[in-house]
């Protein structure tokens, strides 16, 4: 059958025609449907057009039903690259059509792990973005490649979405970096759940410096640059609870599952003498002591949690080596004294004192808490390993890697990734099973499809109607204390929960609002309780208690906190 023509009733001639929608080049309308190999199958009136380059693009119409009730309209250009029409986007969003419909399918295997009560994260790594063409390496698909991951977030599968870390690659001048580095926060900020970055070796952009003849500290970014771009927007959000805004670590919970993110290129900006940056983050991984103080507060703080690490590199390598970071295998360490719930001092002794350490932590009142796995990316790879009693698990970077790159892997070049196609990209879905002490990790694009790994299960013994007990208190400020709990029910059936005791709080000045403590409640209140308590010595506060068991207090800028506070609380569960 030869192609035909027909009229339309704006007198516009259209296009039969039996050819691939790939193979349209000539300017004119068409009918095509799948036959014609549309992108998802359906019926449209195809555009071919041609661009200022007498380039060929092409418009996809939907046959509209009713107003507003149809199809997208489509869009794609040419390739003067690969001599190849590009991927088709939806005007509307501008997202790829393949990787929307790819998405469409991969959330029915989310579905088929995740649990109402289980914990489940959408993870990207190591997009590289920058700007410039994307054929066969980074560029502005690292971008897209985080567009595509809030697209799989929209099908509201996700508690929280993250990225761990060098999310531009640092090769342009800093001014492109920044706009670069702010859209792609941008695009996590406008998620429906709340999202975190652990910041990875390439975010400070001293890469672009390499290929500089003369280096100037202004190639890299200014002391303030990432964190007013990242952090301010991550700790802005109400889910995602720190001790500070200082380090990049935070931490946010659902039930008994705690996520802990941390920063491996806590990496300070200093100056020599001579102007130069003392520190190259590109090169240099490291956890500083006031990082380490502020995991140690968390943990202290972690009463029958089910603990994920997620940082941009590994900690250590598969025999316990201290192979990139510097402390590194000293939070291991930490990590695997916490898991025996044990008190002493962490001691690393450094020629640099900024990276010397000397704490102390009391792992001794946390319940059943138990750190299960650290999560990363940084490798370019894939790979998983234990050490003592940790889970390691490596994931593989997003950005473009094809197969005639230099020094690519075999994991990637196996793949044989190429732009255009579902491998361009890899990202991940990860669920933590507490009740069934299992971690899953489903890949899409350059990933492991499925990877299962068994994970310890925590599961405190909640007290029984008509008993009494103690309940220990992780304060922020003054070490364990413990509160007196009792359990009652009503008449109606109705549980009544008691908590009695002194709450020991900070000696600070002009303190307004802080999170002082957290309580391990095992019945817990369903919405905020606010109640006005007074300290033996007279002095007036408001105290919150979340339904996650966290305790704030309110006072009216005091100048001091003398003496403990009486609690004597009391809520229908």
């Amino acid at each position: 059958m030869t192609d035909s023509k027909a009229i339309n009733k704006a007198g516009v001639s259209t296009n039969k025609t039996e050819k691939s929608v790939d193979d349209l080049t000539v300017v004119g309308f068409y009918w095509v449907n799948h036959h014609n190999q549309t992108p998802d199958g359906q019926s449209y009136t195809l555009y071919v057009g041609e661009n200022y380059q007498h380039s060929p693009f092409q418009l996809l119409f939907p046959a509209e039903r009713a107003d507003r009730l149809g199809g997208n309209l489509l869009y794609r250009s040419w390739s003067r690259h690969f001599q190849r029409y590009n991927s088709f986007v939806r005007v509307a969003d501008n997202a790829r059509v393949f990787m929307a419909q790819f998405m469409a399918k991969f959330v029915s295997r989310i579905t088929q792990v995740a649990t109402k009560n289980s914990l489940t994260m959408g993870v990207i790594t190591d997009t590289h973005d920058r700007a410039g063409k994307n054929y066969q390496f980074y560029g502005t698909n690292g971008l897209q490649h985080v567009e595509e991951l809030k697209l799989l977030d929209n099908f509201g599968v996700f508690d929280a979405i993250g990225h761990l870390g060098d999310l531009i690659d640092g090769a342009n001048e800093p001014s492109v970096s920044r706009v670069r580095l702010g859209q792609i926060i941008g695009t996590l900020n406008q998620s429906k759940t709340p999202f975190f970055v652990t910041k990875g070796n390439h975010d400070e952009n001293d890469k672009y410096a390499i290929h500089q003849s003369k280096k100037q500290v202004s190639d890299a970014f200014g002391p303030n640059d990432f964190a007013d771009l990242v952090w301010k927007k991550m700790y802005a959000q109400a889910q995602i609870h720190a001790v500070s805004a200082r380090f990049g670590v935070g931490y946010f919970d659902k039930g008994p599952v705690r996520i802990i993110f941390i920063n491996t290129s806590d990496v300070p900006y200093e100056l020599t003498s001579s102007g130069a940056k003392r520190y190259d983050t590109k090169k240099m991984h490291a956890i500083r002591g006031g990082q380490m103080q502020e995991i140690i507060a968390i943990l202290q703080r972690s009463l029958d949690k089910n603990i994920v690490f997620f940082g941009h590199a590994p900690l250590v390598d598969a025999v316990g080596h201290e192979d990139i970071v510097k402390n590194g295998g000293a939070l291991q360490e930490l990590c695997h004294y916490f898991n025996q719930h044990q008190r002493g001092r962490l001691v690393r002794h450094s020629s640099d004192a900024l990276f010397a350490l000397n704490l102390r932590y009391d792992f001794s009142q946390i319940g059943q808490s138990k750190v299960s796995a650290y999560i990363c990316g940084h490798l370019h790879d894939e790979g998983a390993f234990a050490v003592d009693d940790i889970q390691y698990i490596v994931l593989n970077c997003s950005a473009l890697i094809s197969a005639n790159q230099p020094n690519v892997n075999q994991f990637n070049q196996n793949f044989d990734r190429q732009q255009g196609t579902l491998t361009e990209s890899a990202g991940y879905a990860i669920d933590v099973n507490n009740l069934k002490g299992r971690l899953t990790v489903l890949g899409y694009g350059a990933a492991t499809p499925k990877r299962t790994f068994t994970i310890s299960s925590v599961h405190p013994t909640l007290p029984a109607i008509g008993d009494t007990g103690v309940l220990p208190v992780a304060s922020y400020f003054s070490g364990h204390q413990r509160l007196n709990l009792q359990i009652e029910q009503t008449m109606s059936g109705r549980l009544i929960c008691f908590l009695s005791g002194q709450l020991h709080l900070p000696q600070v000045n002009d303190l307004q609002q802080e999170r002082v403590a957290t309580v391990p409640l095992p019945y817990r209140p369903k919405q905020l309780l606010l109640m006005p308590i007074q300290s033996i010595s007279g002095d007036q506060a408001q105290l919150g208690i979340e339904p996650n068991g966290d305790v704030w207090l309110t006072t009216q800028r005091l100048t001091t906190l003398r003496g403990p506070f009486i609690l004597n609380l009391s809520w229908i569960r």
